[in-house]
């Protein structure tokens, strides 16, 4: 009965999600953007307009700008949203996030507290009451150091160290990024870090998909499939209560279904969409499947799969806009995000997988985005 009551309370309350950090600072206050590399990686099997994909990806928060994806007839569209330079994700009008990567802490803790080995910890509340996504300066808006000798044209590997108290959290990380387009279509983006200290990790990657081109308009057509069956009940401030809900209370399931039919699910519970992290079915950090994407106009299909025991899906929701690249403007539901991570707030549910990284540990994250065509699913 208690679930059923925090369900029924959680839908009768607007629904907001914080395109970027409230205190986001200038550009002029963030080092290195002036020393930004913007380049391609290109899948081994890339012919333009024939096979294979194409992204565009910086060192400035392994931001992944462009993503160029073949259809049914072999032509190429970006299918993420983005920006056309790595200063508009800075200014004047700041990136909610576009295909940043998320660190230290993707998604919410509450009140920005938790407690380690006995110590208790503050660290940076930039979303209302609450910490989002690594805080007023998380990963997302920082410069980080290319590897050259292990970068080449089919991956880019870059570095960041985060030096402890950065944010209010514990220790030093040291953390290695490979973002790399495959022989078989897939951008997988790889991470690890390592800690002198003990640390809350929950890295993400935060990229908008839009399978019939990035200036496409609404996702609505466009379907959807799980690989959950449950999801963690939020409540008014979209942190986990510790319950879990069925994935049917968003028309989902073990089939497609298009967006139309899920936000429209969302939204009859006066919800504006999504922005809830999913259980993936049998995690147990190796490779799972977590999410399914499909454009039956442009055939295009893709699939995300992780190591990690979660998934966000976050449908850009009520007053999202932003202007993209080559003047695009963005709206509701003109993308969608499926960011794997642990689940929101863990440190402070001890019955949720716990992801504290110690020294002499290894933590790690791979998300895989695999691109195909099919005439149906």
């Amino acid at each position: 009965w208690l679930s059923n009551m925090l369900r029924a309370a959680y839908r009768l309350l607007p629904r907001t999600h914080l395109f970027a950090s409230t205190a986001r600072m200038s550009s002029a206050a963030l080092p290195g953007l002036d020393q930004a590399v913007v380049r391609e990686i290109v899948s081994p099997n890339y012919v333009e307009n024939k096979s294979g994909i194409k992204a565009v990806v910086s060192n400035w928060g392994g931001c992944v700008m462009q993503l160029h994806v073949p259809d049914a007839n072999g032509i190429h569209d970006d299918v993420v949203l983005g920006k056309s330079t790595i200063q508009e994700y800075v200014t004047p009008d700041p990136s909610p996030f576009f295909g940043c990567l998320v660190g230290r802490f993707g998604n919410r803790i509450r009140a920005g507290k938790f407690t380690l080995d006995g110590e208790s910890y503050q660290v940076t509340c930039n979303d209302g009451k609450n910490h989002l996504h690594g805080g007023n300066v998380g990963w997302d808006n920082k410069l980080w150091s290319i590897d050259e000798a292990d970068s080449n044209a089919n991956k880019l590997v870059i570095d960041l160290v985060s030096p402890d108290g950065e944010e209010g959290f514990p220790g030093t990380v040291k953390t290695r990024a490979v973002l790399e387009a495959t022989a078989d279509n897939a951008l997988v983006i790889t991470m690890t870090a390592e800690t002198d200290k003990a640390t809350p990790m929950n890295l993400t990657h935060h990229g908008y998909f839009n399978l019939a081109g990035h200036a496409s308009g609404p996702v609505n057509a466009q379907m959807v499939k799980v690989s959950a069956d449950q999801y963690t009940l939020p409540d008014a401030e979209t942190l986990p209560t510790g319950e879990l809900g069925p994935v049917a209370d968003f028309a989902l399931g073990d089939g497609f279904n298009t967006f139309e039919n899920v936000l429209g699910a969302a939204k009859g519970q006066g919800l504006q969409g999504l922005d809830h992290n999913f259980a993936v079915r049998g995690a147990d950090g190796s490779l799972k499947l977590n999410a399914e994407m499909y454009d039956p106009a442009s055939k295009r299909h893709m699939t995300v799969s992780s190591n990690q025991p979660g998934f966000q899906i976050w449908s850009a929701n009520g007053d999202f806009s932003a202007t993209g690249k080559a003047g695009a403007t963005y709206g509701a539901h003109g993308g969608v995000c499926f960011e794997a991570q642990h689940f929101p707030d863990y440190i402070n549910i001890p019955a949720f997988k716990q992801a504290v990284l110690r020294p002499g540990e290894t933590y790690s994250h791979v998300t895989e985005y695999k691109f195909g065509v099919s005439d149906n699913v």
